[in-house]
C-alpha cells in the first residue's frame, strides 16, 4: 500500500484524537462519580494525608488510591481545576489508543495498527468516558498495557524479560487503581490462551516468581501504611464488600443482565458488527480466521477474542452491573475490528463488505431518528443534535453505497468521517449547550454568594456530591422526609438542592419561610426521555433565609 494511504490514516487518527482534548476544563463536574475523583485528591493536598482518602469529611477506602494520587499530582503541577482533574484521564485515553496501535503494528503491521487505533479513538462511548475522571478508564489503561506487554513478550521474545516485568508492573498498578479484577481477568485470559495455543508448556517462561515480587512491591506499601494507621478493618471491608460483595450480593447498584448485547451493540458502536465478525472468524479458524488474520496473526486474534469474552462473561455473571465495567474490553475489541478493516481493504472479503452495508444503513437510520426527534418537539432540546443527524445520514448512505459498489476504502472512510464529525460536534456544540442541564455548579455558586459559614448545605433525594468540590465545605445528604423536615424545623440557616416535585411533596410540613430561591432545568438522558413531551423537571434551591438572589417565592402552605 502506498505511503499516501498511511498519511490518510494518520490524518484520520489525528482528527479523531483532537476532540478528546478540546475544552476538557470548560464543562462542570459530572455527578456522581467524578466528584469523588476531583474532591478526594484536593482534600489529600489540603490535609497532606495521602494514605487515608476522604470525601465530604468521611473516610473513603472503598477503592485503592492510585486514581486519587494521579489527580493530586496534576493538581500540584497545574493547580486545582476541572482541566487539571481531567488531564490525566485524557492522557490515559491516549495510552489506550497508543496500545491499540502497538498491538496491531506488532502483529500485523503499521496499517493494521493505525486502523486499530482509529477504531479505538472513534468509539463515542470511550470519548464520553474519557472526558470525565473515572476509575474504570485507569483500570482499562493498566489492563490494556498488561495485554500489550504480554503480546510484545510473545511476538518479540528476544526482550521477553523486559516486557514481562513491565506487564507485572501494570498488573500492580491496575490493582492499585481498582483492585483484584486487574489480576483475575488478565490472568484468566492468558491462562486460557496459553492452554489453547501451547498446552501450558511455556508457563515456565512467564517469570511468575519475579512477577509476584514486582506486584507486591507496588501493592503492599500502601496497605501496610493503612494497616499501621487504621488497623485491618478497611482492608477487610474493601476485599469482602467492594469486591466479593459487589459481585455476589444484590443491593449495590442497578440489577441488569444485558451486558453482552450492550457491549457488542451499544458501547462499541459503530464497530460492533465488525467485532462480532472478528469473534466468528476466530471460531472458524480454517474457513475464515487464517484468511483474515493470517497464520502468524491468528493466535493473537484469538487472544483478543478470549480477552473480550472473559471480561464480558465475568461481569455478566455479577449480581451488580454498571455501564463502565465493560471498558476493559474496548482495547481488544478495537484490535479485532481494526484488523478486520485492514484485511477487508487489503483483500476483499464479501461478508465484511455486507457488514459495512448493514452498518451504513444503521448509521443512516440513527441519523434519521435524530432529525425526527429535533423536528418533533421532543424533550431532547440540545444544540448540535440536528447537525449530527445530517452527518450520520450522509455518512451512513455513503458507507452503504460505496460498499455495494465495492469501493472498500471509500466505504470505510465514509463511516470513519461520520463518527469523527459526531465527535467534533459533540465537544464543540453539544457539551457546551448541555451545561444548562447540569445544575449543581450554578446552584453552588448561589449558595457560596449567600450562605453564611455556619449554614447547613446539602441535597435531598437528589444526587449532587459535586457540591463538596464546588463549596469546599461539608455537604448533608438526606433521603428521608423526616430528615429534611427536622433540618428546617430548628430555624437555623439551611440551603438544600432537590427536585421541584420533591419540594412540593414536602413543603406543607416545612416552616413558612422555607422557599425556592433559584431553579435550574434538569434533563436525564434515558430512552423514554427522547419521546416525552411537555414540561421538563426542574432542580430547585430551597432555603429558609431571605436573600437578594431570590428568583421567586413559592407559597409553602398546603
Amino acid at each position: 500500500m502506498p505511503d499516501s494511504k498511511n498519511t490518510i490514516l494518520y490524518l484520520l487518527l489525528a482528527a479523531a484524537i483532537v476532540p478528546y482534548w478540546i475544552g476538557i476544563g470548560e464543562s462542570s463536574l459530572w455527578d456522581a462519580n467524578e466528584a469523588f475523583y476531583a474532591e478526594t485528591p484536593r482534600m489529600m493536598i489540603e490535609t497532606g494525608d495521602y494514605v487515608s482518602p476522604s470525601f465530604n469529611d468521611k473516610p473513603r477506602f472503598n477503592k485503592p488510591p492510585l486514581t486519587y494520587w494521579i489527580v493530586a499530582a496534576s493538581y500540584q503541577v497545574f493547580g486545582v481545576s476541572e482541566r487539571s482533574e481531567r488531564l490525566p484521564i485524557v492522557l490515559a485515553a491516549m495510552g489506550l489508543i497508543a496500545a491499540a496501535f502497538v498491538i496491531g503494528r506488532t502483529v500485523w503491521g503499521t496499517q493494521a495498527g493505525l486502523w486499530a487505533a482509529i477504531v479505538m479513538a472513534t468509539l463515542p462511548r470511550f470519548l464520553m468516558h474519557s472526558r470525565r475522571t473515572s476509575i474504570d478508564v485507569f483500570l482499562s489503561l493498566f489492563m490494556g498495557l498488561t495485554l500489550m506487554f504480554f503480546v510484545l513478550s510473545e511476538a518479540r521474545p528476544t526482550r521477553r524479560r523486559l516486557w514481562l516485568c513491565l506487564m507485572y508492573a501494570c498488573v500492580g498498578l491496575g490493582f492499585m487503581a481498582k483492585g483484584p479484577v486487574a489480576v483475575v481477568l488478565p490472568g484468566a485470559a492468558f491462562l486460557i490462551y496459553l492452554l489453547v495455543e501451547r498446552g501450558m508448556r511455556d508457563i515456565g517462561k512467564m517469570m511468575i516468581p519475579a512477577g509476584i515480587a514486582i506486584f507486591l512491591a507496588i501493592v503492599v506499601p500502601w496497605y501496610l501504611l493503612v494497616y499501621q494507621k487504621h488497623g485491618g478493618n478497611y482492608i477487610v471491608s474493601f476485599i469482602l464488600n467492594e469486591n466479593i460483595g459487589r459481585y455476589t450480593d444484590e443491593g449495590w447498584g442497578p440489577q441488569r443482565h444485558f451486558f453482552y448485547l450492550q457491549t457488542l451493540v451499544g458501547d462499541l458502536f459503530p464497530w460492533s458488527l465488525l467485532l462480532i465478525a472478528g469473534l466468528v472468524f476466530v471460531i472458524f479458524r480454517k474457513k475464515f480466521g487464517e484468511r483474515i488474520f493470517g497464520e502468524v496473526g491468528f493466535p493473537y486474534a484469538r487472544l483478543m477474542a478470549i480477552w473480550t469474552v472473559i471480561i464480558v462473561l465475568f461481569y455478566s455473571l455479577s449480581r451488580n452491573q454498571q455501564d463502565q465495567y465493560m471498558m476493559p474490553t474496548y482495547l481488544a475489541a478495537a484490535v479485532l475490528a481494526g484488523t478486520v478493516i485492514w484485511a477487508f481493504i487489503k483483500k476483499d472479503a464479501p461478508v465484511v463488505r455486507w457488514l459495512f452495508v448493514a452498518s451504513g444503513a444503521l448509521i443512516a437510520g440513527v441519523g434519521g431518528a435524530l432529525l425526527y426527534l429535533t423536528s418533533s418537539g421532543s424533550n431532547i432540546d440540545i444544540a448540535g443534535i440536528g447537525a449530527i443527524g445530517i452527518i450520520f445520514v450522509v455518512g451512513g448512505i455513503g458507507t452503504l453505497v460505496f460498499s455495494i459498489m465495492k469501493k472498500r476504502e471509500l466505504a470505510v472512510y465514509s463511516q470513519v468521517v461520520a463518527i469523527i464529525g459526531l465527535m467534533w460536534i459533540f465537544v464543540l456544540v453539544v457539551l457546551p449547550d448541555f451545561e444548562r442541564y447540569k445544575p449543581v455548579k450554578a446552584l453552588s455558586e448561589v449558595i457560596s454568594s449567600t450562605a453564611s459559614p455556619e449554614a447547613r448545605v446539602g441535597y435531598y433525594r437528589y444526587t449532587a456530591p459535586t457540591m463538596a468540590y464546588y463549596l469546599r465545605r461539608p455537604v448533608l445528604e438526606y433521603f428521608r422526609e423526616d430528615e429534611i423536615v427536622n433540618l428546617f424545623a430548628d430555624g437555623k440557616p439551611a440551603y438544600m438542592i432537590m427536585r421541584e416535585d420533591d419540594f412540593k411533596a414536602v413543603r406543607s410540613k416545612l416552616p413558612p419561610e422555607a422557599h425556592i430561591i433559584n431553579t435550574r432545568p434538569l434533563l436525564q438522558i434515558r430512552l423514554n426521555t427522547f419521546f416525552k413531551r411537555g414540561e421538563r423537571p426542574e432542580v430547585v434551591l430551597v432555603t429558609n433565609q431571605e436573600t437578594a438572589t431570590d428568583t421567586f417565592h413559592v407559597d409553602s402552605s398546603p
